[in-house]
């Protein structure tokens, strides 16, 4: 106690988490780009990012796993320490949707007899980038997938699944 007043001790104090942006990779400086074009505001600049990335060769999987994921992570944990406003936030993951919508133009059509996945966030969850990603990556695995999205009652659950073949 100090003045009458309780003090934590510098061990006391969680650490401020690393970032996963700086991060080395064959992707982090897409990573980094992508992440200072939604930080300054430049959404379409942020896009290019990824157009670009994927006119060089680079994968769905590697988009969601080493430019999206770690900008979201990083706005994030900019968000938590105080450096970043939630607007920075919610644009970020506005993008990322954008990101996941481009993508979604690449799933290849699935054969008639690929297994089928029902995806979908429960109730109370209210974020889709996640539930996104995962459907996507079934989608480009050749599952086929009815993604519902964020935010599902498990009172509907039953309704949601009858009459739908799942596997």
């Amino acid at each position: 106690m100090v003045c009458g007043r309780w003090t934590k001790s510098p061990r006391s104090v969680p650490a401020a988490p690393s970032s996963p942006i700086e991060q080395q990779g064959p992707f982090a400086r897409r990573a980094q780009q992508f992440l200072l074009a939604v930080l300054e505001g430049q959404g379409e600049e942020a896009i290019e990012v990824v157009r670009t990335a994927l006119a060089d060769g680079v994968t769905p999987a590697q988009v969601h796993d080493s430019i999206l994921m770690p900008a979201q992570q990083e706005v994030g944990r900019m968000w938590m320490l105080g450096e970043a406003p939630i607007a920075d936030e919610h644009f970020a993951s506005q993008l990322a949707g954008q990101v996941l919508s481009l993508l979604q133009a690449r799933v290849p059509k699935p054969a008639p007899d690929a297994p089928h996945v029902v995806a979908f966030a429960v109730s109370g969850n209210l974020h889709d980038l996640g539930i996104r990603i995962i459907a996507q990556r079934l989608q480009f695995a050749g599952f086929r997938v009815t993604n519902l999205g964020a935010d599902l009652p498990a009172s509907d659950l039953p309704w949601a699944l009858s009459g739908r073949q799942c596997d």
